[in-house]
């Protein structure tokens, strides 16, 4: 993608990408299930399939995951399902166990928050940098990379990366460093160019895409 394309684009999708932002920050202030959805969400997408994450997060609230404990087969045709199965049951155990308040637990600034839930393998067992991130935005937090495939691909493009390295947390921080500069070059907020990269290469439709 090119630069002229990208801002095209941003300006074509610019209203719908603000007012999806806006439903992600009423989920902040939301019940401690709808929450706990959010983080199931992010653990069953990573390294998978967002349209699969979709339907499994309909259909752990639809068994009242949250209360029941149950998952059924929510989690059929998810990869390493196994592995995510495994994580979402501890991470409910221990949130319920230890009568942890997600609204409480989940204040303060993004970039303190993500390093906080990123190392609480207590709770949010399954997250990485990238699925914390994903998870903080999607309950309203801002200006956090989630430097997803589709992402790297496109800020190669772009020339904002020069190749996609592994991400450890060195490379991931400098990453979303060179992002935050980029957006302020081009005026395109760092949670709305993430929206509009993810949905112009994915092809999601933007009240989908989280």
């Amino acid at each position: 993608m090119q630069t002229e394309h990208l801002l095209a684009a941003y300006e074509k999708k610019k209203t719908a990408i603000r007012k999806r932002l806006a439903e992600f920050s009423e989920i902040k202030n939301s019940s401690n299930e709808k929450i706990f959805y959010e983080l199931c969400y992010c653990i069953i997408t990573a390294n998978g399939s967002a349209a699969a994450g979709r339907k499994a997060q309909a259909c752990l609230e639809k068994n009242n995951f949250w209360k029941s404990g149950v998952i059924g087969d929510c989690l059929e045709g998810v990869r390493y399902s196994g592995n995510k199965e495994r994580f979402i049951l501890h991470n409910r155990k221990n949130i319920l166990e230890d009568g942890l308040n997600l609204r409480e637990y989940l204040s303060g600034g993004p970039l303190e928050l993500r390093e906080k839930i990123a190392l609480d393998n207590e709770h949010f067992k399954g997250l990485g940098w990238k699925a914390s991130s994903q998870f903080l935005r999607n309950i309203g937090f801002r200006g956090l990379a989630i430097l997803d495939r589709h992402i790297l691909k496109n800020l190669k493009e772009l020339g904002v990366i020069g190749k996609i390295p592994t991400l450890t947390k060195k490379n991931y921080l400098e990453i979303e460093r060179k992002m935050k500069e980029f957006c302020e070059r081009t005026g395109i907020g760092m949670d709305e160019l993430d929206l509009l990269l993810w949905t112009e290469e994915s092809g999601t439709k933007l009240e989908e895409a989280k």
